[in-house]
């Protein structure tokens, strides 16, 4: 084979393995039977109540988001279908890592095996495992795809000598981030770690050209963005949506950054090491991200060493700024809620500083340091693969089927045609059968809330009706933590709490 087609064929085949990694990974999260919260709850009203996802996506500025969700929703039919969607939100992380991968190749001048490890390493941190065990979010992980194709058409766009070609790329790069934006924002900003990458590769370039390369970029995700929160102000003003509670700007910016550095930041460097709301995680999550601190500040003095303490500095700088930007939405949102899902293009940045510092190591001791690096990002990337599937299943998929399974075998002789009075026990993370929590991701129930039970409830008898039940207002569905004194005014009593009776096998008819 001439050596032209082989390095295709090679190419081809790294393209084919970037795509499906996410779907072979995550293979047995995406096909076991069960639901991940509003799952439940947007599976009935987007078959019962057409518009209100839309709605309520809409009201927190992200209106295509909701298109997309009640689009697919309708589409989707049971419980068991919910998979198709994460199955789409695999498919859509592996188009990233492959986008990821051509744009660190093409526009960075990285090495194909480190830019390979390094998409590779998208595709399984905890993030990717949220999203493709979440069906909802399957929408975030397009507007990653979007994210991305807008700064491979920006870099186009600034490359380009011809002025007609420059106004197509950076018309559909500010049209591609500007969907992005109105999809789900935290994650369009993966245009940054494109933008973190490509900058680190100029730092020897003089400043004037960065200067001038940097604005051109800022210009267009500033516009886009932009235009996208005055397209929804525009949107509340003329009553198209109801504005919610959540549009609202942190009024305390420099509270939220030391939250952000102490909170957040940790679980992006950490990379694959989960964090857990008891500890018990804790020494290999500190280990994990200390580490990962002490490789980012030895590329940074090894960087200065070769280039000078100017080019350091703005390495330094780089990581922090593109840093805090890449959780940016969520740093000028009054919320603080440090989650897996929203820190997806911080992570980016981080592995991107990551296999940066392992080049300056390759650099300083040429004879070992590139082999070295090679290997450590390979072995993370072998044990990144291995744990991911493992925490995708046991934390997210086997919890949540368990928690389904109380339900499911709770309701086996109800008629569903026949209105019930039900009674919820509610759980506690307490009751929970995973081995760490985090947040409302790894680990946590869905049913400790006082609604998602009712609508598992509604999804199941559903499914055994055929779609023909109807719950009106002769149906009383009701969640507590304990059991009402008046017995006597239930039809049916479900005990939550018994979820652990049903991980270990022990449970009998309820």
């Amino acid at each position: 084979m001439p050596p032209v087609f082989a390095r295709q064929a090679r190419a081809w085949l790294l393209v084919a393995a970037l795509g499906m990694l996410p779907v072979v990974v995550y293979w047995n999260t995406i096909w076991t039977h069960f639901g991940f919260r509003d799952d439940y709850s947007i599976l009935r009203e987007a078959h019962q109540e057409p518009g209100k996802v839309i709605g309520f996506c809409a009201s927190q500025a992200r209106p295509i988001y909701g298109w997309m969700l009640e689009r697919s929703m309708a589409r989707v039919d049971s419980i068991d279908q919910l998979a198709w969607l994460r199955l789409v939100s695999a498919l859509c992380i592996g188009v990233a890592a492959t986008l990821f991968w051509w744009c660190l190749v093409r526009f960075s001048g990285w090495k194909t095996w480190p830019a390979a490890l390094a998409a590779g390493l998208l595709a399984v941190v905890p993030s990717s495992q949220v999203l493709t065990s979440w069906s909802i979010c399957w929408p975030h992980s397009l507007a990653v795809v979007f994210g991305l194709i807008g700064f491979a058409l920006s870099e186009a766009a600034w490359n380009s000598d011809r002025l007609g070609a420059r106004l197509a790329f950076g018309t559909g790069a500010w049209l591609c981030l500007l969907v992005s934006a109105l999809t789900y924002q935290s994650n369009g900003l993966f245009f940054l770690v494109l933008w973190g990458a490509v900058f680190l590769s100029k730092l020897e370039k003089p400043i004037a050209e960065l200067r001038g390369w940097t604005v051109h970029h800022a210009g267009m995700l500033s516009t886009s963005f932009l235009a996208a929160y005055g397209f929804m102000l525009a949107a509340y003003h003329l009553g198209w949506f109801w504005e919610s509670d959540r549009v609202a700007f942190e009024p305390d910016l420099v509270g939220k950054w030391v939250w952000f550095a102490r909170d957040v930041l940790p679980n992006a460097l950490a990379l694959l090491a989960i964090d857990d709301i008891q500890g018990r995680t804790k020494p290999l999550y500190e280990l994990a991200w200390v580490l990962s601190t002490g490789l980012l500040l030895l590329g940074g003095v090894l960087l200065g060493r070769r280039l000078g303490v100017v080019r350091m500095l703005l390495w330094f700088a780089a990581f922090l700024a593109l840093g805090t930007a890449t959780y940016g939405i969520s740093i000028i949102a009054s919320e603080r809620w440090a989650t897996y899902r929203t820190i997806y293009p911080l992570v980016g940045i981080v592995i991107v500083f990551l296999v940066a510092s392992l080049a300056e190591i390759g650099r300083r001791w040429p004879r070992w340091g590139e082999r070295v690096g090679l290997t450590a990002l390979t072995a993370l990337l072998v044990a990144g693969v291995f744990v991911a599937r493992q925490q995708a299943y046991s934390l997210i998929a086997v919890p949540q089927q368990e928690e389904l399974a109380v339900i499911e075998n709770a309701v086996g002789q109800v008629d569903p045609c026949r209105p019930q009075r039900v009674f919820f026990i509610t759980p506690t993370l307490r009751d929970a059968p995973a081995p760490l929590v985090y947040a409302d991701e790894f680990g946590s129930l869905s049913t400790d809330s006082d609604w998602a039970a009712i609508e598992m409830l509604k999804d199941v008898l559903q499914a055994k009706s055929s779609g023909k039940a109807d719950f009106g207002s002769k149906w009383n569905m009701v969640c507590g933590r304990h059991a009402p004194p008046a017995l006597k005014g239930f039809d049916r009593f479900i005990d939550l709490r018994r979820i652990r009776e049903f991980a270990s096998g022990k449970h009998a008819k309820l």
